[in-house]
């Protein structure tokens, strides 16, 4: 995989969950799992933040193609580790209406279009400069330099609001969509 490819499977992982949406026509039945919509939205983060993809998804309505390939995949893991270890969240209050519930989710995460911009820069100086031999070793110090930048406490933030739609399935309450607006968390508008 090259830079820009593990760049936007980060970039993506989150983006890829908002349209995780899925149209269903299944009856709903008494759930199995009887937590709360709040609980599940926080579980669904925790899971993310620890790095736990496969158990990020398994609050999904519907199955996530990208975080199914995240998590399958570890050069891929290596970049999005350090980001959801950064994310974090507040959640709202949430309204239930029948098997439909929403709930307000205030999300901060490191800001990608800076970090990776800065990245960028650092990495055409060197290779200006003659310290870089190849497109190998250039992709590798922007790796690093990426990874470096995320794991700053001074690194660049974005913070975003959104609301968070669960349904209540036979399984209990899965996160079936979440606002566009989520995309922008990752290029920083």
């Amino acid at each position: 995989m090259n830079l820009h490819k593990y760049l936007l499977v980060a970039i993506m992982l989150l983006g890829g969950l908002i349209l995780a949406t899925g149209c269903s026509s299944e009856k709903t039945a008494t759930p199995v799992n009887n937590d709360s919509p709040d609980i599940i939205v926080k579980n669904f983060f925790d899971s993310l933040q620890k790095g736990e993809l496969q158990q990020a998804a398994s609050f999904l309505k519907k199955d996530d193609q990208d975080l199914r390939e995240l998590s399958a995949d570890p050069e891929g893991k290596k970049v999005a580790k350090p980001f959801l270890q950064q994310l974090t969240y507040e959640t709202g209050s949430y309204d239930i209406k029948g098997d439909e519930a929403t709930i307000s989710v205030k999300i901060t995460v490191p800001n990608m279009l800076k970090i990776s911009g800065a990245a960028a820069k650092d990495i055409v100086s060197e290779a200006m400069s003659g310290k870089m031999n190849d497109d190998i070793q250039a992709e590798r110090k922007a790796l690093e330099k990426i990874e470096a930048s995320i794991k700053d406490p001074s690194a660049p933030t974005v913070t975003t609001a959104q609301t968070i739609k669960l349904t209540k399935t036979e399984s209990g309450w899965k996160i079936s969509t979440m606002d566009t607006d989520f995309l922008k968390t990752f290029f920083g508008s």
